[in-house]
């Protein structure tokens, strides 16, 4: 489905931006993929931007219709995205997958890390009818060949693996690996993969410090929920916490 109608872009300032433009503007198929490898003004979470060299990276959005989601799941749909960046990452340089045996893990909510090393972005804007989700359009940023960022938390599979890639070869198969994860949601199988991505989560059931405006909290993560809460064990019990509320490095990292 993801892929049904393909728009290329020469240049873009922000694919996402693009793509809800035009579907207010047309009666764009679910799948509906608009893609650029010159992205001039990508947007990030908590609306920073994304950085992205000139053909060198990913970075496309594509159009789904989720009406079967109810908005108090509706991170499934980040869930299921989340997880299929990883696999195509996996595939590369995920430990028990690629050769090269690293960790490849999923930072709440949607980062997709090697180690502590960003590679990937994920947003997602929605627009809502009732109690159901209308319509999705979410944007990817896959860093693939870039191999010097302004972020020094940053990496891409050049960087991890050696090789150069080609995008117009990895774009499919990345798409590929969306697809499943979303017919899984489709098919309604949220206990799958729930199970899926708390198990690909990056620091899950470990104990780690986290960063909140009222200071450092220590405790585990040890459940992450399909409306969007992450659920943090304390030693004053277990708290909640939307993604705005809580980060896993100091500002001065």
């Amino acid at each position: 489905m993801i892929g049904k109608k393909i728009i290329y872009l020469p240049t873009c300032q922000s694919t996402n931006t693009y793509l809800a433009s035009q579907a207010t503007q047309e009666d764009l198929p679910e799948g509906t993929l608009a893609y650029t490898f010159v992205q001039t003004a990508g947007k990030g979470q908590r609306g920073n931007t994304w950085e992205s060299a000139p053909n060198q990276n990913l970075t496309f959005s594509y159009l789904l219709l989720p009406t079967f989601l109810p908005i108090a799941d509706m991170f499934l749909l980040g869930m299921v995205t989340a997880l299929g960046v990883h696999d195509f990452v996996a595939e590369w340089v995920g430990k028990g997958i690629g050769h090269l045996n690293k960790d490849v893990s999923i930072k709440y909510p949607n980062d997709v890390l090697v180690g502590k090393q960003k590679i990937a972005g994920i947003l997602i804007e929605n627009a809502l009818r009732g109690e159901n989700i209308e319509k999705s359009i979410i944007g990817i940023g896959l860093n693939i060949n870039q191999t010097e960022f302004v972020n020094l938390r940053a990496t891409s599979l050049s960087l991890e693996t050696g090789q150069t890639f080609d995008l117009e070869t990895c774009l499919p198969t990345l798409v590929k690996y969306l697809g499943k994860w979303y017919e899984m949601l489709k098919e309604k199988k949220y206990i799958e993969i729930k199970a899926n991505f708390l198990a690909k989560s990056f620091q899950f059931n470990e104990l780690c410090t986290y960063y909140t405006p009222e200071g450092e909290i220590y405790g585990k993560i040890i459940d992450i929920d399909t409306a969007g809460k992450l659920h943090l064990d304390t030693e004053k019990g277990v708290r909640t916490f939307y993604f705005k509320e809580i980060s896993f490095f100091s500002l001065q990292m």
